[in-house]
């Protein structure tokens, strides 16, 4: 067995906001089982590493696998060196090798798009993103539970597929025990037209995923509603499948590029890039 101490380290070093609680969780249900690319100093330590983990994205039916890319993380006083441009190029190679017919990630900010364009990754995934006071969001959205209730996320890993289905988006597709871990701490909601998973972050609530059928927008974000007064929270922000912008005019642009990829040379790049990428580990 791995023993993964310097590498929970060496992650807790670089992603502040993570306890040591949840690197080792994150290790143990899901890093584990990833392929890690990774260097190392003279001493045998790693100085950057990242994970390629299983996934498939579903269109019309069809099902694809892809690599999604998680954990990409450089030392500080290694940076600025290329090193993790070449794990880079070791993780593409590592998809061909493995009939993946790509590899993509959510860069952790903004300016991470332009880092990942110097590798080939290209805006792929886009997401709707609503976000607001939460006094603001509730006045334009009278609060209105509607007969939900909420669920495991072990019943949502089925629910978001049928969801999904029904609007015909082409969207991510995690394994149960990713798509559960990528959830810790979150609560998922549904009722009969609509279903959202939120999870509570200090002053902002964050729903990590929303979907609905056709036409039920407006009770989607009245539920959003009802469960965010019941909360301290100052700010909302709410993530929705592009596919859905056009019911979501009120809040003006909410379109915004969500993750990067990275199309092998075998890859069929006829998916618009308007599918759902849905849940990641942020």
């Amino acid at each position: 067995m791995t023993d993964y101490t310097e590498y929970k380290k060496l992650y807790l070093l670089c992603f502040t906001d993570d306890t040591e609680e949840d690197a080792e969780l994150l290790f143990k249900n899901v890093l584990s089982k990833a392929k890690m690319l990774c260097e190392y100093n003279e001493k045998g330590l790693p100085i950057a590493m990242l994970f390629l983990m299983d996934a498939s994205i579903v269109n019309n039916g069809k099902s694809s696998d892809y690599y999604y890319l998680y954990a990409a993380c450089t030392h500080p006083d290694y940076r600025g060196k290329g090193i993790m441009a070449a794990l880079l190029e070791k993780a593409k190679q590592t998809a061909i090798q493995s009939n993946k017919l790509g590899v993509f990630l959510k860069p952790a900010n903004p300016p991470l798009f332009k880092f990942y364009a110097k590798s080939d990754f290209s805006p792929y995934f886009n997401v709707c993103k609503i976000n607001m006071s939460a006094d603001d969001f509730i006045k334009s959205n009278p609060p209105e539970l509607s007969k939900a209730e909420a669920i495991t996320m072990e019943e949502w890993y089925d629910t978001r597929k049928d969801f999904l289905n029904s609007i015909n988006s082409s969207y991510v597709d995690f394994s149960k025990e990713i798509l559960i871990t990528a959830a810790d701490g979150c609560t998922p909601i549904k009722a009969e037209d609509f279903g959202f998973v939120y999870e509570l972050r200090d002053s902002l609530f964050l729903v990590k995923e929303a979907l609905c059928t056709k036409g039920n927008i407006e009770k989607l974000l009245g539920a959003i509603s009802y469960i965010l007064k019941t909360t301290n929270c100052n700010t909302v922000e709410i993530r929705l499948p592009p596919l859905l912008k056009d019911q979501l005019t009120k809040f003006g642009d909410v379109l915004q590029p969500f993750s990067v990829m990275w199309f092998s040379p075998s890859a069929n790049q006829s998916y618009e890039n308007n599918g759902h990428h849905g849940f990641a580990f942020d």
